[in-house]
């Protein structure tokens, strides 16, 4: 229900889950360092890295904040490694092709975030975090 919300209804993260926290298993405190690995195929990105929980929603989060559109996701985790793929218009693929070390650089961030945090929390921002024009320039 919650990724309906999300990829079909567009309804922002923060809204969705208001007022919720998800506390990080013990497991995941055990993660010391995000592993982080992306391609970029045709549309599709595929970016592979801990399986943590949160992983997908900041992944999305990310894509959100460049005022990017996912189209389709296809989420497997396996073995302890969770693979998404997102496959995105042309245009965002180009931006993220252009753009790639900054575009890499705040997905380890976000990643590195749910090793830090001892549970995961969404707050709504004061003010929009979207720029009302897709864009990854530095």
């Amino acid at each position: 229900d919650d990724l309906r919300k999300v990829c079909v209804n567009q309804e922002p993260l923060s809204q969705v889950f208001k007022n919720r926290s998800l506390p990080i298993p013990q497991e995941q405190t055990k993660v010391q360092d995000v592993k982080l690995k992306v391609k970029l195929i045709g549309r599709a990105i595929k970016i592979e890295t801990h399986d943590l929980l949160g992983t997908f929603m900041t992944l999305t989060g990310v894509f959100s904040k460049f005022n990017m559109e996912i189209q389709r996701a296809v989420l497997d985790t396996r073995e302890g490694t969770a693979s998404n793929i997102f496959y995105m218009s042309q245009k965002d693929v180009s931006d993220i092709t252009e753009n790639k070390s900054h575009f890499l650089r705040i997905l380890e961030q976000s990643l590195k975030q749910l090793i830090d945090s001892k549970e995961i929390v969404l707050k709504s921002p004061l003010t929009s975090t979207v720029p009302s024009k897709p864009t990854l320039v530095v």
